[in-house]
């Protein structure tokens, strides 16, 4: 029997990212998500700077916040055919505390949304 487990997704809240201030600490992010999975990252300020220049922030990004800290983020670039084009981060750290869980019901009800 499969089961999903218990998240808790209480303590995250979900908000639009601001690239002045929010920038850092998403790069800070994915750069950890990078590390823990690969060893090493290749994301750099430059990468983020062109990879926050394609979507529009205020329609199509998401940061998951757990107290002040941001636990992920979640980027749509294209819907296409049905089919959603992202990207998205949990800091390691917040794995199993529903960050991922309310990233990806975001992007899905914006994708159900349209334009």
């Amino acid at each position: 029997m499969r089961f999903a487990p218990r998240v808790d997704c209480a303590a995250v809240e979900l908000r639009r990212p601001h690239q002045a201030t929010d920038f850092t600490e998403v790069l800070a992010l994915m750069q950890a998500c990078d590390r823990a999975v690969y060893g090493d990252t290749d994301w750099t300020e430059q990468e983020l700077r062109e990879e926050w220049e394609s979507p529009d922030l205020e329609q199509n990004a998401w940061l998951a916040v757990d107290g002040a800290t941001v636990a992920g983020v979640m980027h749509l670039s294209e819907i296409r055919e049905g089919r959603l084009i992202t990207d998205g981060y949990v800091h390691p750290a917040h794995t199993g505390r529903g960050a991922g869980t309310l990233l990806l019901a975001a992007v899905e009800g914006r994708a159900r949304a349209g334009d």
